[in-house]
């Protein structure tokens, strides 16, 4: 998982940690797990992320690798 195209991802889109928190209701240790260290995503967390903006294409650079086409 690309956590640091994540992080842009989020920032390019206007998603600050605290929207990040409440729209996939998670902890602060929570998001440290899934956002910083890349474990433990949930497919309905990825599907909140399509929610927020999201592109199939971006979540698939984001997961599975930067060569994901879809």
């Amino acid at each position: 998982m690309d956590t640091l195209l994540l992080e842009y991802k989020l920032k390019s889109k206007g998603i600050d940690t605290a929207r990040l928190l409440k729209e996939m209701g998670w902890s602060e240790g929570t998001r440290q797990t899934r956002c910083i260290r890349g474990e433990n995503w949930r497919l309905d967390e990825a599907k909140t992320l399509l929610s927020l903006g999201f592109t199939w294409a971006e979540l698939g650079q984001i997961f599975l690798g930067k060569d994901y086409q879809v």
